[in-house]
């Protein structure tokens, strides 16, 4: 009798474990923008471990709490990247396609006021850097994630960081490598409160002269700037920062080159 049911112990044991062994162990699909799935294999992962499944359960990973981890998370040790760091397995913080299948990043374009689109070009970074560079160092694994002025960029922020002059063209200059189409801006006019025009801006005129980051955003930032006084001007702001009757004419004489009817 009691052989009997140690024997039925057993088989309910082995069968309990084939059952959780099928149910556990099957390939696991994670749904994500932009790619395929990233899918998890079990068999594979346990071959490498001797079938052990606790290396993962519940040491790293928790089979109760179920938490989808972040990229930056993973890049700081947390699931996956317990042991893809690049010591144990490959690291998560490149070889992407490795287990995003068929990853295609996408030009991501920027549409702003004022100005020609920016556009960013994956496929021509990537020629040069690995995603690890950019990811999540500078940008998280996302499309656009808020935004960055260029006052933000000059300052090494966003693209700024690898833009600066000395690991690539600086954002403060070359406009048209990122703002493709861009034009130079129409005529400035400035009215009075009363809604009079009394001052006019020439881009086209400055611009012969001097580079756009000259003024943007030393003085000015990109798309307008706050009403300054004459009074403002002839202390140094604003216009006045050149037109100080030493780089251009001043401020305080020759009010009708800026002043026309």
């Amino acid at each position: 009798m009691q052989k009997r049911i140690f024997l039925l112990a057993i088989t309910v044991l082995m069968l309990s474990v084939a059952y959780a062994s099928a149910v556990e162990t099957k390939d696991v699909k994670f749904s994500v923008k932009s790619s395929d799935p990233v899918v998890f294999s079990h068999e594979s992962h346990l071959k490498k471990v001797n079938n052990n499944c606790r290396i993962c359960h519940d040491t790293i990973i928790s089979l109760k709490n179920k938490k989808n981890y972040t990229m930056a998370e993973m890049e700081n040790g947390k699931s996956c990247g317990a042991c893809h760091n690049g010591k144990q397995a490959f690291t998560v913080a490149a070889n992407c396609d490795r287990c995003h299948k068929n990853l295609k990043p996408k030009v991501v374009t920027f549409k702003l006021k004022r100005v020609a689109p920016a556009t960013f070009s994956h496929e021509f970074h990537t020629q040069v850097y690995a995603c690890k560079d950019c990811h999540t160092r500078t940008f998280p694994y996302k499309t656009v994630v808020g935004t960055a002025t260029m006052d933000d960029m000059s300052k090494g922020k966003s693209c700024g960081a690898c833009h600066n002059g000395k690991d690539a063209f600086s954002s403060s200059d070359d406009c048209v490598k990122c703002h493709t189409g861009l034009k130079s801006p129409v005529q400035l006019s400035f009215k009075s409160t009363s809604g009079t025009i009394v001052g006019y801006f020439s881009h086209e005129f400055h611009t012969a002269a001097y580079k756009c980051n000259d003024c943007h955003t030393k003085l000015f930032p990109y798309g307008g700037g706050k009403r300054t006084t004459m009074k403002s001007m002839e202390t140094g702001s604003s216009c006045g920062a050149c037109h100080d009757g030493k780089t251009a004419f001043s401020t305080s004489g020759d009010c009708l080159k800026c002043h026309k009817k």
